[in-house]
């Protein structure tokens, strides 16, 4: 038998190694909590700085990296600001090649009164809109072939509600919505100013209009301006009927109002002033120049 001494001895020891188990057991949980606390803690702060102080913190490197700059040479700093503004330059590459890419398409702003339909009503403020003779079918070919190539706008100055009411009917009766001319961008306003200001808005690459003020006011803004100019061609049958337009490429110079005198018998007529001859549309190459002059010669009617 051992003694009592021994026994508490044996004791002693065997508490000493289950504390020191209970030790290990709890320190290996503490660090296995520390552990999960140290990686939700690290994940919690980068969400937050990406999703709240990102902006801010990108302006901070940008500075710190443009003041490296300055001191070092102009070498950049490393680090994820550098990575982040190599992100920065490929996603502006993929924008501006997308720029580019659009660029390609030509941007048309057609003026509708007097080039596309007119008003034969003997009283201007009734409105009576017709589509000219030879616009419509033209326009139809042009709309339909249009995309992707092409972007067409049409812009009716308006006086009325009636009036824009009797315009948007007489394009519905048409079939240029089938073909392919987009309703958002048929466009109304209140004022030929307004015209001016809506056609600089759309920025286009060929804008034709009819009227020498607006003409005036686009011209140091849109690349090309084809003007209608009415002329007094063979076959009119009276100047109350309105001469048809004539196509005068470029920026337009308004035509003199002058009186006709009575012609004195046995005397032949005066020598009309010469038409300016139309320039090429040589700034759009695979422009279809003879189909836009096509849409706009109106013959008499």
């Amino acid at each position: 038998m051992s003694s009592p001494r021994a026994r508490r001895h044996l004791t002693t020891r065997t508490l000493s190694s289950h504390l020191s188990s209970l030790r290990t057991g709890w320190g290996a949980t503490a660090a296995a909590a520390v552990a999960i606390a140290s990686i939700v803690g690290t994940t919690a702060y980068y969400y937050y700085l990406n999703h709240h102080k990102l902006p801010k913190l990108d302006e901070e490197e940008e500075e710190e990296r443009r003041r490296a700059g300055e001191q070092g040479g102009g070498e950049p700093a490393a680090g994820g600001g550098q990575q982040r503004t190599e992100g920065r330059r490929l996603s502006n590459s993929v924008v501006a090649k997308a720029k580019a890419l659009w660029s390609g398409t030509y941007v048309i702003t057609i003026s509708m009164k007097n080039v596309i339909v007119w008003n034969p009503s003997p009283d201007p403020t009734t409105p009576n809109h017709a589509f000219r003779e030879s616009a419509l079918p033209y326009l139809q070919h042009l709309v339909s072939h249009s995309k992707p190539r092409f972007q067409i706008h049409l812009i009716t100055v308006v006086s009325s509600d009636e009036e824009e009411a009797q315009i948007r009917s007489l394009l519905a009766s048409t079939s240029l919505y089938a073909d392919g001319l987009d309703e958002r961008r048929v466009l109304y306003c209140a004022t030929e100013e307004g015209k001016a200001h809506l056609v600089r808005h759309i920025e286009p690459h060929v804008h034709v209009d009819e009227n020498d003020d607006v003409i005036e006011r686009l011209a140091p803004f849109v690349k090309r301006v084809v003007r209608v100019r009415r002329s007094v061609p063979s076959g009119c049958p009276s100047p109350a009927m309105g001469r048809p337009p004539t196509i005068v490429n470029g920026a337009a110079v308004p035509a003199a109002r002058t009186a006709t005198a009575p012609t004195p018998r046995n005397e032949s007529p005066p020598a009309p002033p010469p038409i300016p001859s139309p320039r090429p549309l040589h700034a759009l190459p695979t422009f279809p120049a003879p189909l836009l002059v096509s849409v706009l010669g109106v013959h008499c009617i």
